[in-house]
């Protein structure tokens, strides 16, 4: 969902991505929310892998202790 608010998956004119996006036009106000959901969604899949790299990290290290 991320690629396709970001237009990652729209460089292909012909792909099924492009078509979502065929009649929007870049002044229309429906294209600064997108922005906006696709900045927000960023954010919060940023928070979401910090989070599990953090437990990640914890589990290490507690094994790491447990093991000596």
């Amino acid at each position: 969902m991320h690629a396709l608010l970001c237009l990652q998956i729209v460089d292909h004119p012909d792909s099924a991505g492009a078509t979502h996006f065929c009649d929007l036009s870049p002044d229309d106000p429906a294209v600064h929310d997108l922005c906006l959901l696709a900045e927000a969604l960023g954010d919060l899949l940023a928070e979401i892998d910090s989070e599990q790299a953090q437990a990640v990290s914890e589990k290490t290290l507690d094994a790491g202790l447990n093991a000596a």
